[in-house]
């Protein structure tokens, strides 16, 4: 399913948990693509959203795409340093250099932030 990485861990995360996920439609499109509309429910700490998601399997082609849309709150660009600086140091490389891409224009001038990442790319 072609989905960006950044857009779904902007949403999910370690502290994100999904419930109540569910089917709330689907149907065929002239095409003969199937489309299937998802509903649930996304929990941060103590903040609680809607989270909704349209997959399409594209018959001829042989593959899924779709996107995700969530209510919660965006995290800050601090607090998704913080979050990939702690995987860093949990030697968590894959997981850290997932969230320094999102991260990574507004950082990509600092330092420590350079080398971790240059570390982290050499191990994975």
């Amino acid at each position: 399913m072609e989905v960006s990485n950044e857009r779904l861990n902007s949403m999910i995360d370690k502290q994100t948990s999904l419930n109540k996920l569910s089917i709330k439609n689907s149907w065929k499109d002239g095409g003969g693509n199937t489309h299937i509309s998802i509903g649930g429910i996304a929990i941060r700490g103590s903040e609680q959203a809607k989270v909704r998601a349209e997959i399409v399997w594209l018959k001829n082609l042989k593959i899924f795409r779709g996107n995700f849309w969530s209510d919660l709150t965006p995290k800050s660009e601090i607090e998704l340093f913080n979050e990939a600086k702690s995987l860093f140091h949990q030697k968590k490389y894959a997981e850290f250099l997932t969230i320094s891409r999102i991260i990574e224009v507004e950082y990509s001038k600092n330092k420590i932030y350079s080398k971790m990442r240059a570390i982290a790319e050499s191990r994975v």
